[in-house]
């Protein structure tokens, strides 16, 4: 399922890299921490924080979120702000 642009904002976008620099991990670190080397590794996620995927799957949030030790409460949370 894709979340879609009226859901997925700017905002989120950069919620998302501050939760990243918040777990100190590096995009290699990452990228395993999602699971078989997630694919396209640095380069998917870095698109992901840029918003170069305007419509990600909320499979793809989840996984990135549980990688940094985040939930998708906090993304959540933003989204009402």
């Amino acid at each position: 399922m894709s979340l879609g642009r009226s859901f997925f904002t700017v905002g989120m976008r950069g919620h998302l890299r501050q939760i990243h620099l918040k777990s100190g991990l590096t995009l290699d670190e990452l990228a395993l921490r999602m699971g078989k080397y997630y694919r396209g590794g640095k380069a998917a996620i870095s698109g992901l924080e840029l918003g170069r995927k305007p419509e990600p799957y909320l499979s793809t949030i989840y996984l990135y979120l549980r990688a940094c030790g985040a939930s998708m409460q906090e993304l959540r949370l933003i989204r009402a702000a």
